[in-house]
């Protein structure tokens, strides 16, 4: 049986890409596409995340260089654990 973590335990941690991950600038899967994360790639580290459950899908939040917000959805599949 695969290892599952809560979202908490993510945060802090980065996030590597299993498959090509698209990054947006809000958590809304409408928003347009700011870059796309090719498998291997490190998305970035986990500021915070915001949805999950009866509140919506989940998204990661992380920071660019100049500290702004970015975020991908949470897919299964779409993160690399083994790294």
């Amino acid at each position: 049986m695969p290892q599952t973590y809560s979202a908490a335990q993510i945060v802090g941690k980065n996030l590597i890409a299993a498959r090509p991950v698209d990054l947006k600038r809000s958590p809304d899967t409408k928003a347009a596409t700011i870059y796309v994360a090719q498998a291997g790639q490190t998305i970035g580290t986990v500021y915070s995340y915001v949805g999950g459950g009866e509140k919506g899908p989940l998204w990661w939040m992380f920071h660019d260089q100049n500290g702004k917000a970015y975020y991908t959805k949470h897919e299964v599949g779409e993160y690399s654990l083994d790294v």
